[in-house]
C-alpha cells in the first residue's frame, strides 16, 4: 500500500475543533447497548477507532468535580516539593519500575524526555513469589513478574491525601476503562467479553494479574530545571510514541503541549478541552483488530518560555501480563459496520507515522507482560542498572 494523499482541503490543526472526536460518556449505556444514545455513542468511537485513534472524552468521572480538583491539588503539592523530598521516591529505589523519575532521566526513542514524573501500579503489599532467575530478570518470559509489587508514595506530612487521591484516582480509572473496553466490543461486533477476558486475566493462588500503570507528570518551564540544563536544541516533553498496551486516560491542566499525528503524517494540537478527559488506544488493540483500530502517535512539546508547568495524570491499562497473544480476532467475529467505516477512511492507504508500526506488538505465544516489561526496561535504564544491570543498553 502507498501513503494517503492529503485531501484537498487541509485537516484542521487541532482536535478540539474536530467534533467527530468528541464522545459524551454519559450517553454509553452498557446494560442498554441498543438505546438510541448508546448507539449514538457507538458510531462515534467508531469513527475514533479508525480515525485519529484519539478522543475527547466527555462526563467521565475523570473529567471534573472535587476528584479532579483534589488530583491536582495532590500534584501540584507534590512537584512544589524540594527535589530531596521528591528523590526519597525515586524510581530506582524500586525493582517494579514504582516511583519518581527527576527530570530529564527518561527517554523516548533515545533522546532525553524535559519532565519529571511519579509512576504507580496496581497496589500490592508485597512482590509476587519469583525464582532466583525471575528476580535478576534473567527468566526470559516470566520477567514480568517483577512488575508487581508495592508502590512508593510520600507521607501525608508533605502532601496530604496523596496516597488516597492516587488509588481512588486509579480504581476510578480502571472502571472507565472496563466500561470503553466493553464499548469497544460494541464499536467492533463482537461477542460482549470477548476484549474484556484480556484484561481481566487468568485465577491463581496469588490472585489475577491484572495490571495498569498511573503517572502524574510535570513538564516545567525555564531553562534550568532542578539543577539540570536543558538541552536548548530540544523540546521533547515526551518524544512521539504510541502507547504500548490498552487504553489510555488522560488528563490534563490547561497548558498546551499534546500533539497527536493524523493518518497523513501531519501533528494536531490537542488542547485541554474543561469537562473532559483524553482516551487514546495502545498498540494491542491494534495488534488484535489487524489495524482497525489505531494506536495514534503522540507527543509533547516542552516550552520552556511557558509562564506555568504543564500538568498531567495519565492512567494506561493493559491486558493481564499472563495473558498469551494467540492470534488477532478472526475476519468473522468484526462487524461489517467498523469495516465501513475503515474502508471510508482508511481503505487501501497506509497510516503515516513517525513511529514503526507494531514496535511493541505482542508476539504469537507470547504473554503480554513481557511486552509491558520491554517497554518499561527500554524506558528506565536507571532502575536496569541498579536491579538488573546485564540488561543495560550499551551506547
Amino acid at each position: 500500500m502507498t501513503a494517503a494523499p492529503a485531501p484537498a482541503s487541509a485537516t484542521a490543526d487541532s482536535l478540539a475543533t474536530q467534533k467527530t472526536y468528541h464522545l459524551d460518556y454519559a450517553d454509553w449505556d452498557p446494560a442498554d447497548p441498543a438505546s438510541a444514545s448508546s448507539r449514538r455513542f457507538i458510531a462515534s468511537l467508531q469513527e475514533a477507532m479508525v480515525g485519529h485513534g484519539f478522543f475527547y472524552l466527555f462526563n467521565s468521572p475523570l473529567s471534573h468535580g472535587p476528584r479532579r480538583e483534589g488530583m491536582y491539588d495532590v500534584v501540584s503539592r507534590f512537584f512544589a516539593l524540594p527535589l530531596e523530598a521528591r528523590q526519597r521516591i525515586t524510581i530506582d529505589r524500586s525493582p517494579h519500575f514504582r516511583g519518581y523519575t527527576a527530570f530529564g532521566d527518561e527517554t523516548t526513542q533515545n533522546r532525553q524526555d524535559l519532565r519529571d514524573q511519579v509512576d504507580f501500579g496496581p497496589h500490592a503489599p508485597e512482590p509476587l513469589p519469583r525464582t532466583r532467575d525471575e528476580i535478576e530478570g534473567r527468566a526470559e518470559k516470566t520477567n514480568w513478574k517483577n512488575l508487581i509489587g508495592p508502590n512508593q508514595y510520600v507521607p501525608d506530612d508533605e502532601v496530604p491525601g496523596f496516597e488516597r487521591t492516587v488509588r481512588q484516582w486509579f480504581h476510578e480509572a480502571s472502571r472507565v476503562s472496563e466500561g470503553l473496553t466493553e464499548a469497544v466490543e460494541c464499536a467492533l461486533g463482537v461477542e460482549r467479553g470477548r476484549l474484556g477476558s484480556y484484561i481481566k486475566g487468568k485465577d491463581h493462588d496469588e490472585g489475577r494479574y491484572q495490571y495498569a500503570r498511573m503517572k502524574i507528570i510535570r513538564y516545567p518551564p525555564g531553562q534550568q530545571v532542578d539543577g539540570v540544563q536543558r538541552d536548548a536544541h530540544s523540546r521533547q516533553g515526551v518524544g512521539a510514541h504510541k502507547d504500548s498496551g490498552w487504553l489510555t486516560l488522560l488528563s490534563t491542566s490547561p497548558v498546551d503541549g499534546l500533539e497527536v499525528q493524523d493518518l497523513h503524517g501531519r501533528w494536531i494540537n490537542v488542547p485541554y478541552l474543561a469537562g473532559s478527559i483524553v482516551v487514546n488506544f495502545g498498540q494491542q488493540f491494534e495488534n488484535l483488530s489487524h489495524g482497525l483500530i489505531q494506536s495514534a502517535t503522540h507527543r509533547v512539546i516542552s516550552n520552556p518560555s511557558s509562564v506555568a508547568p504543564r500538568y498531567s495524570v495519565a492512567w494506561f491499562s493493559f491486558p493481564a501480563l499472563d495473558t498469551v497473544f494467540a492470534r488477532p480476532l478472526a475476519d468473522d467475529e468484526i462487524g461489517d459496520d467498523i469495516k465501513r467505516h475503515y474502508e471510508r477512511l482508511r481503505g487501501g492507504w497506509d497510516v503515516v507515522s513517525d513511529v514503526e508500526k507494531g514496535d511493541l506488538f505482542a508476539k504469537f505465544g507470547e504473554e503480554f507482560g513481557e511486552v509491558a516489561w520491554k517497554g518499561l526496561v527500554r524506558s528506565h535504564q536507571g532502575v536496569v542498572r541498579r536491579w538488573y544491570p546485564h540488561l543495560v543498553v550499551q551506547s
